[in-house]
């Protein structure tokens, strides 16, 4: 068995074992059909696959060496703290790392006004027409939360804004889900997203930022850009 280092060192873990939560992945997601009172396909077939999504990835990261670093990333060291958190035990997830060319002022201000903008009017979220709430904006760590278009679900995102040596911005967005979840078709990802895009259907208000997505780590393997332009 291998031994996987979790952010910076903090653990060792024995990565098979790291891995068990799958039935209750299984459970969580049974659950939701239950509740939605989805077809029996949405047991038989939806979670087994959700399984599966939990599965490859969590393997995967058991590396021969042993000595794999977990959510390593090129531009920002993700660490624990740089994420939300939920109360619920399985639940959907998604972090990005995106370097602006833009400055980080640059990023605050058009993240700024399109959280602010959903609830005034002056900006519509295209994923579902979404509002954000900021909860608090102290330097470079941003708290954040969006409730869904229907008012049934509310998120929890966290920026963590970081300058770049060539004038740019990096930025780390973990959005988590706050209730049991396992497929979020692409919300969580959206919910970052969306605040800094900038493809047609994004609504640009101050300033069109130009950046590259990388290192996007989703739960639910669901993170397309068209699913974030629903309405």
């Amino acid at each position: 068995m291998h031994c996987v280092f979790r952010h910076r060192n903090q653990s060792c873990i024995i990565c098979p074992f790291n891995c068990f939560p799958r039935t209750g992945v299984y459970w969580a997601c049974a659950a939701v059909c239950i509740k939605k009172q989805a077809a029996n396909s949405c047991i038989l077939d939806g979670c087994p696959a959700a399984v599966t999504a939990f599965d490859v990835p969590c393997l995967a990261s058991c590396k021969n060496n042993g000595t794999a670093p977990v959510n390593q990333t090129s531009m920002v060291e993700a660490t624990d703290d740089m994420c939300p958190g939920s109360s619920a035990w399985v639940h959907a997830k998604t972090t990005i790392n995106t370097a602006f060319t833009n400055t980080c002022a640059d990023v605050q201000a058009e993240v700024k006004a399109r959280a602010e903008g959903s609830t005034s009017g002056k900006w519509t979220d295209p994923h579902n027409k979404g509002t954000y709430t900021i909860a608090s904006a102290s330097g470079s760590v941003w708290s954040l939360s969006r409730k869904t278009g229907n008012s049934e679900y509310t998120d929890k995102l966290q920026f963590t804004f970081t300058d770049s040596a060539n004038g740019g911005c990096n930025l780390y967005a973990c959005s988590e889900s706050q209730v049991t979840s396992v497929l979020d078709f692409s919300t969580n990802y959206c919910n970052s997203h969306d605040l800094y895009c900038s493809d047609d259907g994004c609504h640009v208000l101050n300033t069109k930022l130009s950046y590259t997505e990388s290192d996007i780590s989703a739960s639910s393997h669901q993170h397309s850009t068209s699913d974030c332009y629903k309405t």
